[in-house]
């Protein structure tokens, strides 16, 4: 069963741009993310994903998206404000 991952970051919708133009991830999509979704919310950005397993979204953390952020935003680029990972009990995709 697919997992969801709930991330709140401080910053705007530039700042998310700017880690999306070093990641990519329309031109290279990540192994396993089933999607992604990202909102401006008082206070920063609030993203939610699906993915096919914990494997997958840890691998592109590690591998794609923190070194994303580094490059994008330096000695700025910090941990989320909130993170939430846990196991879906149903999930449809029409």
């Amino acid at each position: 069963m697919p997992i969801a991952m709930l991330q709140e970051f401080p910053g705007d919708v530039e700042s998310y741009n700017r880690v999306n133009e070093v990641l990519r991830p329309h031109e290279n999509p990540p192994e396993g993310l089933i999607f992604h979704t990202a909102a401006p919310y008082e206070g920063g950005m609030r993203v939610f994903d699906v993915w096919r397993s914990r494997e997958d979204l840890e691998r592109f953390l590690e591998q794609r998206l923190r070194p994303a952020m580094v490059e994008a935003a330096g000695a700025q680029a910090g941990p989320p404000t909130r993170q939430e990972v846990y196991d879906l009990h149903d999930f449809i995709a029409p």
